[in-house]
């Protein structure tokens, strides 16, 4: 899910950028074509030739410097997924099955004491056994590129509090750690 907004993002700076392109050459056959006009003008003077020269400059600048900005917010804007959704995500990837997924959402920490397969098989078991069935998102707090979010799994037997902790790794949020009742525990 997070992968799809950043390819999403990523999408949208690629077309603003190709929009400022789009922008920059409109600008350029706008002035090949008015060099074209004055140059067929016989009373055209050194200094107007000049003076074009400089607006073709500014008008190519601006249409430069506009796609670049565009394109920086765009991307720059995937760094601004919130800790929050990464945790709806990674619930979200738990409860469809999608485990490896989920797994993709965890730092590079939780990976070195967590293998990939004792998660696949600790969080399979415990889904297996008492499916979650919603989320409910009750807290965040978020300090520099440190995030804790808790929350409430409802499942087939109950209820579940739910502390997930979360560190900025690569300008993305990623899951450190997480605690709800014995899934983490299982999942180790």
């Amino acid at each position: 899910m997070v992968a799809d907004e950043i390819v999403q993002n990523i999408g949208k700076g690629m077309g603003f950028g190709l929009m400022g392109f789009g922008i920059y050459w409109i600008v350029q056959k706008i002035v090949k074509r008015n060099k074209t006009k004055s140059l067929s003008k016989t009373t055209q003077s050194p200094l107007s030739q000049e003076v074009i020269k400089e607006r073709a400059f500014h008008f190519k600048t601006v249409g430069i410097i506009f796609g670049i900005v565009i394109t920086l917010i765009i991307i720059g804007k995937i760094a601004i997924i919130s800790p929050e959704k990464v945790v709806r995500t990674f619930t979200l990837d738990i409860v469809s099955g999608k485990f490896l997924e989920a797994y993709t959402l965890t730092s590079i920490d939780f990976q070195k004491r967590v293998s990939e397969t004792d998660f696949v098989n600790g969080v399979n078991q415990i889904t297996k056994n008492d499916p979650i069935q919603a989320y409910i998102l009750l807290q965040s707090t978020t300090q520099n590129s440190l995030a804790t979010v808790e929350g409430t799994l409802i499942t087939q037997k109950g209820t579940r509090s739910q502390t997930i902790q979360l560190v900025k790794e690569d300008r993305a949020w990623k899951i450190r750690t997480f605690n709800t009742g014995d899934l983490e525990e299982k999942a180790q």
